[in-house]
């Protein structure tokens, strides 16, 4: 078995590494030899003599049309360009395994319907929660009994800044300086602060765990730029944290799916994750409650799924092909607890529209059944309020 690497960065290397040390091991596994044989890069000088495993071009045609590549992998980044060498890839019948979560929870019903048409798999367990087998578990073990939700720490950045904050101290923009300086954050932090990177994965398990394909502008996604010391050291005095989750549950009006800060109990899963780990929680018919737990992203973290899916796609578990329908409707919204920070003023003229209980001066606990209404009334008094949800 041929693969072709669509990138050669910090994933795709990893994949390569992967192979050549044990190939052994995924002969067994896959039932046949496994090798790189070309990978995409922007400039050849690079890595010209880096390896003797591995053959380099900057021409994708050679790795979506060459007939003896069995397997693609794509680990570029960005949208547009992936999703179009995956698309040639799965119409020339070709394997596609990708890392791409953005491309996927932008495109998986047509990619998707294009693998069933051309009888081979779209495999994705990479896109979500780096090395935890999220996808796969949920795949496997899940879909044969009704998920009742799935609950996920699934960004290592907001986890890496609010714990630095919890233990430190410090500002928000100190903290997340702090991550950039130790590669945990890009330049521009915003998918991973501002939520898009965690709504991306909370879309795509959405999509497997109930069929249905939401769009980012139909969930509710809140940024975790306001949160401050303060916060901490308030829900501290109750024995609580406060993270940053991504969720989506099924309930009587409709589909709820939401990325946002969290009060959780320190003791709890959630509280109890540290760093760039994630956690994923689901709650299930059957099993009642699974969590796992592990690195959300790295080298060989990542690469390590998608291996995962190489050695998968050979078993029977990738006889599986998922059919989506398009949501067309937002996310709604079950009656919830918010913890609100912000001045005594504001907690008073919210008081007269929402049911709430003051916890301290300038904090409160507000009950509603639409947060995003919330947060665009409490905006339009002070755009530098914290909001979370309160999971006590």
């Amino acid at each position: 078995m041929k693969l072709g690497l669509l990138g050669f960065g910090t994933v795709g290397s990893g994949v390569a590494d992967i192979v050549k040390k044990h190939e052994d091991r995924l002969l067994t596994l896959v039932g046949e030899a496994v090798s790189v044989k070309t990978a995409l890069v922007r400039n050849l000088d690079k890595y010209a003599g880096t390896r003797d495993d591995v053959r380099f071009t900057t021409n994708a045609d050679h790795i979506v049309d060459d007939p003896e590549i069995d397997v693609v992998v794509e680990v570029l980044g960005g949208i547009d360009t992936a999703y179009a060498y995956i698309k040639r890839a799965l119409i020339n019948k070709k394997h596609v395994i990708t890392a791409n979560k953005a491309v996927i929870a932008a495109h998986y019903p047509e990619l998707q319907a294009l693998a069933n048409s051309n009888h081979v798999n779209l495999m994705v367990e990479a896109c979500v929660a780096g090395g935890i087998p999220v996808i796969s578990t949920l795949e496997e073990h899940l879909l044969h009994g009704e998920s009742r939700g799935i609950h996920g720490i699934l960004n290592g950045t907001g986890n890496f800044i609010l714990s630095k904050i919890e233990h430190e101290g410090g500002s928000f923009d100190e903290a997340l300086k702090v991550a950039q300086e130790n590669g945990y954050a890009e330049a521009i932090p915003d998918d991973d602060v501002d939520g898009y990177d965690a709504a991306r994965k909370i879309i795509i398990l959405t999509a497997l765990a109930h069929g249905t394909l939401l769009s980012l502008g139909q969930l509710w996604i809140e940024s975790l730029r306001q949160v401050a010391p303060v916060d901490f050291e308030q829900v501290k005095k109750l024995g609580c944290t406060i993270r940053y989750v991504a969720s989506s549950s099924h309930h009587g009006t409709g589909v709820s799916v939401l990325v946002r800060p969290v009060i959780v109990k320190k003791a709890s899963d959630f509280g109890q994750t540290e760093g760039v780990d994630n956690c994923t929680v689901f709650e299930h018919e059957n099993l009642n409650r699974l969590v796992l737990k592990g690195p959300g992203a790295g080298k060989l973290a990542t690469a390590n799924a998608v291996l995962a899916d190489l050695v998968r796609l050979k078993g029977k578990s990738a006889g599986y092909k998922p059919v989506f329908t398009i949501a067309t409707e937002k996310s709604t919204f079950e009656t919830s607890t918010y913890y609100v920070r912000t001045s005594e003023a504001i907690l008073r003229t919210l008081e007269k529209e929402y049911p709430a209980t003051e916890l301290s001066e300038g904090y409160a606990l507000v009950s509603t059944n639409d947060p995003v209404g919330l947060r665009q009334v409490i905006d339009k008094m002070d755009s530098k309020a914290f909001l979370a949800q309160w999971l006590v």
